[in-house]
């Protein structure tokens, strides 16, 4: 996993983390405590369940949290930008729809402007209550960031939308973030 402070960079390292012809360069954990909590009426809970740090994402309010972190400076255009959301939930059947809306800002850009961009994931919930799930990947593409800048994202459970009908509380308890390069741009670069 990564470390809570920064990338894990696979740079220097002896091993690094190869899947399906692709290196994964470097990776971020973000618990849900590191997550920011809007002051707004929209944002997520913070709980926890058994111990484990958690928001808690509401079946009956669109409900988020925001993150930023500051993308590699080592990352080409031909990288991926992949982020997993690690939840779980008390209910034993029904689906939950994560969204992830974000832009990119570069040093000296207005951190207002420019357009949002959106992924959406349906989940369905393990048959066994309070289990680990890992979400589908959000995908964004390098081609549409710039190494160095800095990556803000608002992550929400959709709960009016149609697909979401899963009871209770979805239960955040990070998000995984990972730069996924194609293993040839990364020969000789580790």
């Amino acid at each position: 996993m990564g470390t809570r402070y920064g990338w894990r960079s696979g740079r220097g390292h002896a091993k690094a983390m190869v899947s399906d012809g692709k290196v994964v360069l470097d990776e971020r954990w973000l618990s849900a405590q590191e997550l920011s909590l809007q002051t707004s009426g929209t944002a997520a809970t913070a709980g926890q369940n058994d111990d484990v740090p958690a928001l808690l994402f509401d079946a009956s309010d669109e409900e988020d949290c925001t993150f930023s972190f500051k993308l590699p400076d080592n990352m080409t255009k031909q990288a991926l930008l992949k982020i997993f959301a690690y939840w779980n939930s008390n209910a034993s059947s029904g689906s939950v729809v994560w969204d992830l809306d974000w832009r990119s800002t570069a040093l000296g850009e207005d951190t207002a402007s420019g357009s949002v961009n959106n992924v959406t994931n349906t989940e369905t919930a393990s048959a066994d209550t309070d289990t680990l799930e890992k979400s589908s990947a959000f995908e964004v593409a390098a081609s549409s960031l710039a190494p160095g800048d800095i990556f803000h994202g608002r992550f929400r459970r959709e709960a009016p939308n149609a697909s979401d009908d899963m009871s209770g509380d979805a239960r955040l308890i990070g998000l995984l973030i990972q730069v996924i390069e194609p293993k040839e741009v990364t020969v000789g670069r580790l």
